[in-house]
């Protein structure tokens, strides 16, 4: 219930089967989810999603993890916006609110009485037959093949003359880094005709 792009498709999903009604919820939950992402960014520092961490930004938060039935997330939010200003009211409220949902270490990370999308019944909706055969077969009954033949990968950079050079302007060592940081990215420069 709390994966953005799941919520999102299943909406686009609902619409293109002739079902917008029931999509809405589902692209609230995404909008909501896509919101939360986006402050959750900025409180961690990210400059590009604004880096202030503010009373309004961790209350947004709370809110919207208490709609998105996350009561684990919202009361640990509230239990952060307390420490920093014990006088705070609505930290205390949300607190009294959602203590029922969290009780026991083993309740549910998404309560479902607050979950709107629970309450949607989409069991007419056809299963996936993810069986292998059903996957790796071809309408002759035989295993699938490519007209080409095996996908092979082979460094010809070499023999054609291209040239690699690794340039990091980095120079401090890094020492932690996010998954967006790490998997890759960056420019390269061609020189054809080789005159440098």
């Amino acid at each position: 219930p709390n994966h953005l792009a799941a919520n999102h498709q299943l909406a686009q999903a609902l619409d293109r089967l002739g079902q917008p009604v029931r999509s809405i919820r589902f692209r609230q939950r995404a909008q909501h989810l896509s919101e939360l992402v986006t402050l959750l960014r900025g409180l961690s520092g990210n400059p590009r999603y604004g880096n202030e961490r503010t009373e309004q930004r961790v209350r947004q938060v709370v809110e919207l993890n208490k709609t998105l039935g996350r009561a684990w997330e919202a009361v640990a939010w509230s239990m952060f916006a307390l420490q920093n200003n014990q006088s705070l009211q609505w930290p205390q409220d949300y607190l009294k609110d959602l203590r029922p949902y969290i009780t026991k270490s083993d309740m549910p990370r998404t309560v479902e009485k607050l979950n709107v999308i629970s309450s949607i019944d989409l069991s007419d909706l056809p299963v996936p037959n993810w069986t292998t055969d059903a996957t790796t077969q071809n309408p002759t009954g035989g295993v699938a093949q490519s007209g080409f033949g095996p996908i092979r990968f082979r460094n010809d950079a070499v023999a054609t003359g291209l040239q690699f050079n690794y340039y990091s302007d980095r120079a401090e060592e890094i020492e932690a880094s996010r998954l967006p940081e790490t998997i890759g990215g960056g420019a390269g420069v061609v020189d054809f005709d080789g005159d440098g």
